[in-house]
Parts: C-alpha cells; structure tokens; sequence
C-alpha cells in the first residue's frame, strides 16, 4: 500500500473514531443522566449560603404555600454544577425530584448556584 493510501486510511479511522466517541458521550448524557443529590425537603441549601435564621423562614413561608395552594416550592442552592448548563440542570433536577403533582405542571423550583 502507498504512503498516501496509508496517511488516507489513517486520517479516516481518526475521524470515524473520534465521531463515534461523540456519539457515545451524546447517547451516555441521555442513557446515564446525572446523579442529582437527595432532596431534604423543600429548602435544599447544599451551598451552604443561607443562615439558618433565614432558612426556617423561608421553610415557613414555603410550608404555608403548599397547604394553601398545594403547589409545592422548592428552593435549591448548589456550589457548582460541574459546567453544565444553567436551564438544562434546573429542568433536569426538577423531573428528577418530581417536583409537583404527577401529572400536573404545579410546582416552582428556586434554583442558586
């Protein structure tokens, strides 16, 4: 085989490589979604950014909300979320903590990072 059929042949099998490793990692983000941590109620400060003075109101006020209106409030603080995108994680972990009722789009998601 000639030098320029081999560098051919290589450049090819790179590329077939490299696109089927993009598929993988694109097919393993829906396969395998993200560990998300367990929720601890409807006040999540995994942060650990709000005083806990604060944090009882804010669990008060959010209690009150779900018995008058059944509509649950969560509020979750992050330190980070490893790069991914903002809206993209906060939808996520909201269907993955089955935020609101089944069946139901009620429910609010206060998300800080």
């Amino acid at each position: 085989m000639s030098k320029t059929k081999r560098n051919l042949s290589k450049n090819v099998s790179f590329l077939v490589a490299t696109a089927l490793g993009f598929i993988l990692l694109g097919i393993s983000s829906v396969c395998w979604p993200q560990a998300f941590p367990r929720p601890r109620g409807l006040v999540n400060d995994f942060a650990n950014v709000i005083p806990d003075h604060e944090e009882r109101q804010i669990t008060q006020l959010v209690n009150e909300v779900l018995q008058k209106t059944g509509v649950p409030v969560v509020v979750v603080t992050m330190p980070n979320i490893g790069g991914a995108e903002y809206n993209d994680y906060a939808n996520r972990l909201y269907a993955a903590w089955g935020i609101g009722t089944k069946g139901e789009d009620r429910g609010v998601l206060v998300f800080i990072t």
